[in-house]
């Protein structure tokens, strides 16, 4: 069987998407069924290589290439959201040379992302793990984007979307009654599980990682204040640190050893789900949704898996920091969310139940008849 996987160019090697496509080869080997995998982005031909690992991403430079293949799977991201297309790819590909103009891309976004009028492609393909959250009635004006991203959806073999809701869009646009509510794709990472239990036994660190909600300073302070109350040292994961950037499954490691994780970082959080780890997951409340690092979807992830306990808003922090009595009541309230080992089990339990639904339903579209 031959895959082609269509998934967002990895910009900056952001380790996020790194764990995306790296355990896309987890859960397909999982499957036990030969295939071979091409990957493919909508901006230029790329590899990906840090030594540890290696991704060659050929260009999609027109939709025929997709022909030859039994699936076609758009893994992840913001794939068929417009504003990512307009804020993200338009920028990068004009200046590159790539495209002549903003028109040109979105032409080609809709040929060989939306597959417009190629039913036949649409038939074989599967879309899973990417999100449309921020989808709003504004968007729907533009009546070609509107019925190109519902006739990709209607036509699917399998729409599973990360979040509830792009799902709830999803059902709302085609109206069929199935199920559209899938993971993150990183939830499908293996990690090296005879080495996090040693490093756990070895650790119990509060490990932090920031740089997405632009108060790096407040949540060091706060997290200094959570590790000295509960008697633990700190660790600076270095998640987006490229001038020394570790392997990834060594960040990993570092997590999952983690007494608890404090991040303001999206796949730092799926990371820290996924490894069973207790975690504050900090984003600012009254985000807007206009880009893909919003900090809105932080709020739905940790929401729909069970864990808004482990939200704590950006805004709290500030208004609390000018009072040591008020700030140390917040602290202690967020140690005893982390150290609530019944809540912490029934929030793992559940999402790794989800997850083994999930897989089985991607092997079942991507192997199935």
């Amino acid at each position: 069987m031959r895959i082609a996987v269509v998934s967002a160019f990895p910009f900056l090697a952001n380790p996020g998407m790194i764990t995306v496509d790296r355990a896309l080869v987890d859960v397909l080997q999982d499957a036990g069924v030969a295939c071979d995998i091409d990957f493919f982005c909508l901006e230029k031909a790329f590899t990906l290589d840090l030594g540890y690992i290696s991704i060659d991403y050929n260009r999609l430079d027109r939709a025929d290439r997709l022909d030859g293949y039994d699936r076609i799977l758009f893994w992840g991201d913001f794939l068929h959201w417009k504003n990512y297309i307009l804020c993200d790819v338009v920028p990068r590909m004009t200046r590159s040379g790539a495209a002549s103009a903003p028109s040109a891309v979105l032409d080609a976004w809709y040929e060989r992302i939306m597959l417009e009028g190629r039913v036949d492609l649409q038939r074989k393909s599967i879309i899973f793990g990417s999100t449309v959250y921020a989808l709003t009635g504004t968007d729907l004006v533009d009546a070609r984007y509107t019925a190109a991203l519902s006739a990709l959806y209607a036509n699917a073999r399998l729409v599973r979307l990360r979040d509830v809701l792009s799902a709830g869009f999803a059902a709302q646009l085609v109206g069929d009654g199935r199920d559209y509510l899938g993971c993150d794709c990183a939830f499908f990472l293996k990690t090296r599980e005879a080495a996090g239990e040693q490093r756990h036994e070895q650790s119990g660190r509060v490990v932090h990682a920031f740089g997405r909600s632009g108060s790096t300073m407040l949540y060091k302070g706060f997290t200094e204040l959570l590790a000295g109350m509960a008697g633990r040292s700190t660790h600076d994961l270095g998640w987006l640190d490229r001038t020394q950037p570790l392997e990834i499954d060594q960040k990993i490691l570092d997590i999952r050893s983690a007494a608890f994780v404090v991040t303001d970082i999206y796949h730092v959080a799926v990371t820290a789900l996924r490894e069973g780890v207790p975690l504050l997951c900090l984003a600012r409340g009254t985000a807007a949704t206009e880009t893909t690092l919003a900090d809105k979807k932080k709020e739905i992830l940790m929401s729909q898996h069970f864990a808004r306990r482990n939200l704590v808003h950006q805004e709290i922090i500030h208004l609390t920091s000018s009072s040591d009595k008020t700030v140390k009541d917040l602290a202690r309230q967020c140690l005893e969310t982390v150290g609530d080992t019944n809540h912490q089990a029934v929030v793992t339990a559940r999402l790794r139940r989800h997850v083994d639904r999930q897989k089985a339903s991607l092997h079942a579209a991507v192997f199935g008849e």
